[in-house]
């Protein structure tokens, strides 16, 4: 009988250790497993062109940003009266982390800020995220080159 409880407290304490090792990797899993994903095809394709989805247009500096370069982008959300917009974005082919950026409203009432990729180990990369005030967002994709 003491073998048998000694036997299971160890199996229970190296269960407990494995879960907690591995409980940001199994969060992960579950969160992104769980979430809704954006389809490309649904998103404004970001670009020097305007794109306009929902009446919002939305333009970068550069067709294809290249990772460690800044690259403007800005914003033309007619009627919204906010002063900043966010710019969640995240890796399609790979995961590279949730880069963030911020856009601030100028005096012709656009929203400008900068964009900056992490480097990726591929050669090509396509990022998909969102446009957001804080209550309304628009999806977004960008192609990213090395």
């Amino acid at each position: 009988m003491n073998i048998a409880s000694s036997a299971m407290k160890v199996i229970a304490v190296l269960l407990l250790f494995g879960v907690g090792f591995f409980f940001t990797e199994i969060k992960d899993a579950l969160i992104s497993y769980s979430a809704q994903t954006v389809q490309i095809e649904e998103t404004c394709k970001l670009s020097s062109l305007p794109c306009t989805k929902n009446g919002i247009d939305i333009e970068l500096e550069k067709d294809v940003l290249t990772p460690l370069e800044p690259s403007s982008i800005t914003v033309n959300w007619p009627n919204l009266n906010t002063d900043n917009l966010i710019v969640s974005l995240k890796g399609h082919e790979m995961e590279m982390g949730n880069p963030i950026f911020k856009l601030s409203k100028n005096e012709n009432h656009q929203f400008n800020g900068t964009i900056l990729l992490p480097i990726c180990t591929q050669n090509s990369m396509t990022w998909v995220g969102t446009i957001s005030d804080g209550t309304t967002s628009v999806s977004v994709s960008l192609k990213a080159v090395q």
